[in-house]
């Protein structure tokens, strides 16, 4: 991730195409680049590890936060508080946003528990629940006024309005869940195992997973609010992590991490470089390219 970051602010496009970063320009190029690739990259973040832990607490490799509609149920959540405590600050916002993660996700795991998180089953009540988020999200945005269009563009991924407080918010999220699943790396790896043999070793399964759950909640929330709910990043990294040889919750958390970040960083990267002066968002790239790789997973399993 550093590479790609020094590679990010060095290169760069204006209207007379790609150039380097010259001394003369490095202060501006820090004020105006840095913000959005460390906003991307603690998201790309705190999204893998949210896939990777829900992906493990659930036993699904299907599983993401986007794919349950945890991502719409927070974004709707941060939607309200923008509209409603146009004055709250960031934290509260989080706070909120978190909530609405939360809620979402144990009302999706528990109807989930009932047929045994199977995949098409836990795929159908993820996809109901992200529809009727979405659907809400959208009546929000339909409002229209500044407060509609700064929704809008938080909605599509743009990390046009990035802050540094933004991206440092998600990076102390990001540190904190993982250092928290680091400490918990055995409950991740027996509960990614089977609730028997989980049960067996001692372990309480129900607040275990009550409380790796609400881990991947804050996770998302975190990604959520720095670049709306953005689609397939935590279904994609734990994949890419996994064929890497990281199999054990520590070093998959740690991969997962880095990964993401990654991920982002140069989607927000590409992103600037394929337009001027407008760039794609990164959130747009990331379900550009995660859509097919969804498919190619369900052709797998269905192989």
């Amino acid at each position: 991730m550093p590479v790609l970051l020094a590679l990010a602010l060095l290169i760069g496009r204006s209207e007379a195409g790609l150039h380097l970063t010259t001394a003369r320009d490095l202060a501006a190029v820090l004020r105006w680049r840095l913000p959005p690739l460390l906003l991307a990259a603690g998201a790309g973040a705190c999204l893998a590890l949210s896939g990777l832990l829900l992906q493990r607490l659930l036993r699904n490799p299907l599983t993401s936060p986007d794919l349950l509609g945890v991502g719409h149920g927070a974004g709707l959540a941060f939607a309200l508080a923008m509209v409603f405590l146009p004055e709250s600050g960031l934290v509260s916002r989080f706070a909120l946003t978190a909530t609405g993660a939360g809620a979402t996700l144990a009302l999706v795991t528990l109807l989930a528990a009932r047929v045994r998180f199977a995949t098409s089953r836990l795929l159908l009540i993820g996809v109901g629940f992200g529809s009727t988020a979405q659907a809400l999200l959208t009546l929000v945005l339909a409002s229209g006024g500044p407060k509609g269009a700064a929704l809008l563009s938080w909605f599509s991924g743009s990390t046009g309005s990035a802050s540094l407080a933004q991206a440092l918010l998600a990076w102390s999220v990001a540190i904190a869940v993982l250092a928290v699943a680091l400490l918990l790396r055995r409950w991740f790896d027996l509960l990614a195992l089977d609730e028997a043999v989980a049960a067996g070793r001692g372990l309480a399964v129900t607040p275990a997973r009550a409380a790796g759950l609400a881990l991947a909640s804050l996770a998302a929330a975190a990604g959520t609010i720095a670049l709306g709910p953005i689609s397939f990043v935590g279904l994609i990294v734990p994949h890419l992590v996994a064929t890497m040889g990281f199999r054990a919750t520590a070093p998959a958390a740690l991969a997962s991490v880095a990964t993401g970040a990654s991920v982002m960083v140069l989607a927000q990267w590409v992103g600037g470089l394929l337009a001027w002066p407008w760039p794609i968002s990164p959130g747009l790239l990331a379900a550009l390219l995660g859509g097919p790789f969804f498919l190619w997973q369900l052709r797998k399993r269905a192989a």
